[in-house]
């Protein structure tokens, strides 16, 4: 009779919506345990956690001993989390600076989304109006690798995040 109670409560307050889009979140755990063993990338394709949110979080901390879930408690929306597998299996991405590969306190490795091209994409629509003729051509090299890492976030299924950081910088949903 208990049992029944307890199942009747769990559907009532189970909210299928609400797990969807935490599991969509929720990825940097799914990362760091779908570590594959075959790497192709050595410790100096890495850079440590410390690194990462100094240098490329742009947040002035001693962060030597976080671990990769604990960036979730850092709230930055630029923390992007794809699958390892996805960079083993793609390493040029790796190699044209596209994904950084991320050693935390504990010698595990999680791979995300280099900020730097997440902020070039927010203001890529931004840009591309201010953009004469002549300069575009200019500029045609730099629009060909964000449409790149704009195919990466889309193959990811990272596009979402993209415009939630559109409304977090206050740009709307120009996407």
């Amino acid at each position: 009779m208990k049992q029944d109670n307890f199942y009747e409560l769990v559907e009532q307050y189970l909210d299928p919506e609400a797990i969807k889009e935490k599991y969509e979140l929720d990825d940097i755990e799914e990362e760091i345990n779908n570590v594959s063993s075959k790497s192709p990338f050595s410790i100096n394709d890495a850079i440590t956690i410390n690194d990462y949110v100094n240098n490329f979080l742009n947040i002035k901390v001693d962060a030597s001993n976080l671990y990769h879930c604990g960036l979730k408690q850092i709230n930055c929306p630029y923390v992007i989390g794809v699958s390892n597998d996805f960079a083993n299996k793609n390493p040029e991405y790796v190699k044209l600076g596209f994904l950084l590969i991320v050693i935390d306190a504990n010698n595990n490795r999680g791979t995300y989304l280099n900020p730097f091209y997440i902020n070039q994409l927010l203001y890529k629509n931004v840009l591309k109006k201010k953009i004469t003729e002549c300069e575009s051509m200019k500029l045609k090299p730099k629009l060909n690798t964000d449409e790149q890492f704009y195919s990466i976030m889309e193959s990811q299924k990272k596009l979402k995040k993209l415009k939630q950081l559109k409304k977090y910088e206050g740009m709307g949903d120009i996407l």
